[in-house]
């Protein structure tokens, strides 16, 4: 009888623990208005500021939410906003952020910071590895404490730079830049990138 009484209750814990992720995702996704327009490879002002992920942890009846706040994406001009499409594998959370343009309407040839914010849950309380995607390609990878008033901020130049060494052992020609003048081994995610002093638009695999 005891046998069955435990068998119960893992089977009990275990469809609670399903049910439970597959409630999980990213809500209230919004864009905000272009900051500016930027159509050369190199820095501007407002892009001295840095692209940022603002992180907050809010308590709701179901569980946690992760609030993020992601500043200063750089987006294709002439995009509709931004959607989020957030998985849960264990204390590995993977936010993916794609573009979305009018059904029918064409990429410009500029891109332009944008502020990304939405909401990602819900959580169990914990140490989770959030990893942010662009269209599949990862962008910044980092550890959050999900608990009630947790707060940080993570500049995602940080995770941008650890990739400068392994671009600096390679020929300029083959050196990709960004139009911030990020440098990359390859294409880091689908857009407009200079090679060899011509820019390609690159669609993704």
């Amino acid at each position: 009888m005891r046998k069955i009484f435990y068998l119960f209750l893992t089977m009990l814990v275990s469809t609670t623990a399903f049910a439970y992720n597959e409630d999980f995702g990213a809500t209230n996704v919004s864009t905000s208005k272009c900051k500016e327009h930027n159509n050369a490879p190199t820095r501007s002002a407002s892009v001295e500021e840095g692209e940022w992920i603002d992180c907050s942890v809010e308590k709701r009846e179901d569980g946690y939410y992760l609030h993020i706040v992601h500043e200063n994406i750089y987006l294709n001009c002439a995009t509709a906003g931004a959607a989020c499409i957030a998985k849960l594998d264990g204390n590995v959370i993977t936010m993916d952020e794609r573009e979305i343009f009018v059904p029918g309407g064409a990429s410009a040839d500029c891109i332009c910071p944008y502020d990304v914010t939405y909401d990602v849950g819900p959580l169990q309380q914990g140490v989770y590895t959030v990893v942010i995607t662009r269209a599949g390609y990862k962008l910044a990878e980092f550890s959050v404490y999900i608990t009630e008033f947790y707060r940080n901020r993570f500049n995602v130049e940080d995770y941008v730079t650890k990739i400068e060494s392994a671009v600096s052992k390679m020929p300029e020609d083959e050196i990709i830049y960004d139009l911030l003048g990020r440098r990359y081994t390859s294409f880091p995610y689908p857009g407009i990138f200079i090679k060899g002093g011509k820019k390609i638009v690159w669609k993704g695999k």
